[in-house]
């Protein structure tokens, strides 16, 4: 397994809200078309509906799984533990509750959780001197 797809399993470590935004569609769409071609397909070939069902609660419950794992990661990023990341296997809320942490900023500093994900806005998370330091321009300042 190499190093990305090591990241992409793992519940270590934090993920920039990009990053977590790419994941969350990728799994979502992923889900969507397989468990949909599962269903369209199933329906001429399945030998029983009862199987059809479950190979697709299965399928659903690993991307989930894979979905639950980012959240993790987007939650450490904020300084958060992981634990609150169960939200999401709440039916419903959860889908929302994953969604919203792409909106929601990380703590923009190293933490227990690990380093500063690399695509985090350094203008929008570091204190004035490290803005001015690095050459750019504070937003409060102007």
């Amino acid at each position: 397994m190499n190093n990305s797809t090591a990241n992409f399993l793992s519940l270590s470590g934090r993920i920039d809200r990009q990053t977590f935004t790419r994941r969350f569609i990728t799994i979502i769409v992923l889900t969507v078309c397989i468990v949909g071609h599962m269903w369209l397909t199933g329906l001429a070939y399945a030998p029983s509906m009862e199987l059809m069902y479950a190979m697709m609660s299965i399928t659903w419950l690993i991307f989930h799984v894979v979905l639950w794992m980012q959240v993790v990661k987007r939650l450490h990023d904020q300084g958060r533990e992981g634990t609150l990341a169960l939200i999401s296997f709440i039916p419903f809320v959860g889908l929302f509750y994953a969604l919203a942490q792409a909106f929601i900023r990380g703590s923009g500093t190293e933490n227990e959780y690990g380093d500063v994900p690399s695509g985090h806005a350094v203008a929008f998370n570091a204190p004035d001197k490290m803005i001015k330091k690095v050459g750019l321009r504070s937003v409060a300042n102007g």
